[in-house]
């Protein structure tokens, strides 16, 4: 669905896909997938890599979604989360305080952080064998 919208920006993808599964709610599931990837597009108006990253260990399946973005100040990373809070001059500041509640529902959680030379990464954690 942003494919389009990646192609007009130059926005490469790369993906590792890990052989797992994540038991949920797939509706849910793509709505908080697609908030992140349409942030992570938005982000990168002048093109980049979006890579996406399915790994696994013992305790959770990981989800890692990265752009080559600006990054999110220090002041707003720890707020991203909260309803009605938004960067966008257009943005309502729901798209990733219902993310985070849809984690939630799944036994999950979402975290973010800027990577160490542009851009930032968003992993979705969902406990192995306990997610819905």
């Amino acid at each position: 669905m942003v494919t389009p919208l990646m192609d007009i920006r130059g926005i490469r993808t790369h993906e590792e896909i890990a052989d797992e599964v994540i038991k949920g709610d797939p509706e849910l599931l793509k709505q908080v997938l697609m908030n992140i990837f349409l942030n992570a597009v938005q982000a990168m108006p002048d093109g980049g890599i979006l890579k996406t990253i399915v790994s696994a260990n013992c305790e959770f399946i990981t989800v890692s979604v990265s752009d080559e973005g600006e990054g999110i100040s220090k002041e707003s990373i720890e707020k991203i989360f909260d309803p009605f809070f938004s960067t966008k001059d257009k943005g309502t500041g729901l798209g990733l305080a219902i993310a985070n509640k849809i984690m939630q529902c799944h036994n999950g959680l979402i975290k973010v952080h800027n990577n160490d030379e542009r851009g930032c990464t968003f992993c979705l954690y969902f406990p192995k064998g306990q997610n819905k």
